[in-house]
């Protein structure tokens, strides 16, 4: 395994590319999450206002471990999704804070990106996790359609006085199988 994990690849699928967050980004990702109804199953999330928005922004620029996903067919922006929580001692890394606007929901498109990222992290990991809200259903089956385990039932943020109920799900190296 290589030692240097790359959180932001450029790559590309059937569907999608994936390429580093850029700040001119900003406009069009504002837009695109200005639909309340994407973000209507997370507990507390507001991202659809534009101050919220801007802070998730400029978080997500910061970190330099978020992606944009872009589709191969318009070449137009569609969403984000990060890595987070990197442990190379366990082996592990996070993909979330994953959003397509509606338009492309459930037609493979998260599916391609999501295949594109955890494919980039077993490069460097052997296990791959995403972490839900409890009471977020399209969220959850869309991990459950890439493969992964429900692993456990958790509070979420660690360490937080406001916890949500959530559930961690779990992808290991040795049971990929890309879905198509």
């Amino acid at each position: 395994m290589q030692s240097s994990f790359n959180f932001q690849p450029s790559l590309k699928g059937s569907l999608v590319r994936i390429r580093p967050l850029a700040e001119k980004d900003y406009g069009i990702l504002w837009e695109l999450s200005s639909d309340p109804l994407i973000w209507e199953q997370l507990p507390r999330c507001e991202r659809y206002k534009k101050d919220v928005y801007q802070k998730f922004f400029d978080e997500s620029l910061s970190l330099k471990t978020t992606v944009a996903i872009i589709d191969l067919k318009s070449d137009q922006i569609i969403g984000s999704s990060r890595y987070a929580r990197l442990d190379l001692v366990k082996s592990e890394v996070e993909i979330g804070w994953s959003f397509l606007t509606r338009q492309f929901w459930g037609k493979g498109y998260n599916a391609d990106s999501k295949r594109l990222m955890i494919e980039n992290a077993f490069n460097f990991v052997d296990s791959v996790f995403f972490v839900a809200a409890a009471t977020n259903n399209r969220s959850r089956k869309a991990i459950e359609k890439l493969g992964s385990e429900l692993e456990r039932e958790l509070d979420w943020p660690p360490k937080s006085e406001v916890q949500d109920k959530s559930v961690l799900y779990r992808i290991r190296k040795s049971d990929w199988l890309p879905i198509q």
